[in-house]
C-alpha cells in the first residue's frame, strides 16, 4: 500500500519460494502497531491451510512457502485477508 502520505509493507514474495509477512515493519504503522492487531492478522492468515506462522515471530518476518498460495481457494483466502488489512490501513489514517 502506498499513498501520498503514508506507506506499509504487509508482506514480499521472495524467488526462492518464500512469502514473508512484513510484521516487523507493519508494528511502526497503524493500525498494526498494536500487537494484538497484528496477531489477529497473523492467526487470520494460519487459518489458510498449509499456513503455520509461529506466533512467537509476530514481530518479526515470518514466511511461508508460495507453493500454498497455488491451490485457487487458498489464494482466494489470502487475498481476502490482505484486502481487509488494506482496508483498515487506509480506515486508520
Amino acid at each position: 500500500m502506498d499513498s501520498s502520505t503514508d506507506w506499509h509493507t504487509i508482506f514480499a514474495v521472495w524467488t526462492e519460494g518464500g512469502v514473508e509477512m512484513q510484521f516487523q515493519h507493519m508494528r511502526s504503522r497503524q493500525p498494526f502497531g498494536d500487537r494484538d492487531k497484528r496477531m489477529a492478522l497473523l492467526e487470520e492468515l494460519n487459518s489458510i491451510e498449509g499456513v503455520a506462522l509461529d506466533t512467537e515471530r509476530v514481530d518479526t518476518r515470518p514466511s511461508f512457502n508460495t507453493e500454498v498460495l497455488a491451490d485457487p481457494e487458498r489464494m482466494r483466502q489470502f487475498q481476502d485477508i490482505v484486502g481487509r488489512c488494506i482496508e483498515e490501513m487506509r480506515t486508520s489514517r
